[in-house]
């Protein structure tokens, strides 16, 4: 009987371990959450920093082709909306300050916030963001709420024009 129960309260502890342990399902309408890493000269960069703003997250690494081939429509779309507080976080899921370093000088990453926090796929942003894949993006409102996942570029320049020229606005932006 005691060797019963020691089993039933094992797989009890168990279980309330892994349900702990889980990862954060983010979606369309959830409240980004708040991060901080830092820049090529360890500032940090803080997402939260950032409210009032409308933020495309980009997470990448300096492997990742996929990633890079990207970088060019990105910067783009973030000096034609710069002015409009728009801004672009690039987070890279490097372990390497070099190679990161070296991927930001040859992709001509000019935006001010490229951030690294050097912990790789074990960083709590994997977690935070549940990381599966680079690139993997996250669209931002200025109250902190995701507005659209992995969007293309196409996508994403269209609907930043709307959010900055076209939406309808009834109450200001705080």
């Amino acid at each position: 009987m005691k060797s019963l129960l020691a089993v039933v309260f094992y797989l009890i502890f168990t279980f309330c371990l892994r349900a702990e342990s889980s990862t954060i399902q983010l979606a369309i309408g959830d409240k980004a959450p708040d991060f901080t890493v830092i820049n090529s000269v360890g500032k940090p960069i803080t997402l939260s920093t950032f409210r009032g703003k409308l933020i495309f997250l980009n997470f990448w690494t300096s492997a990742c082709i996929p990633c890079r081939v990207d970088h060019p429509a990105l910067y783009q779309i973030y000096n034609s909306y710069k002015n409009f507080d728009f801004d672009v976080i690039s987070v890279s899921l490097d372990t390497k300050k070099d190679q990161w370093l070296q991927a930001v000088r040859a992709d001509q990453l000019t935006w001010p916030n490229n951030g690294i926090d050097l912990q790789g796929w074990k960083s709590k942003l994997v977690n935070l963001y549940n990381l599966k894949e680079t690139p993997t993006s996250f669209l931002i409102s200025e109250e902190g709420v995701i507005l659209q996942i992995n969007q293309d570029e196409i996508a994403l320049e269209q609907t930043v024009h709307y959010l900055i020229f076209d939406q309808p606005r009834f109450y200001p932006v705080v």
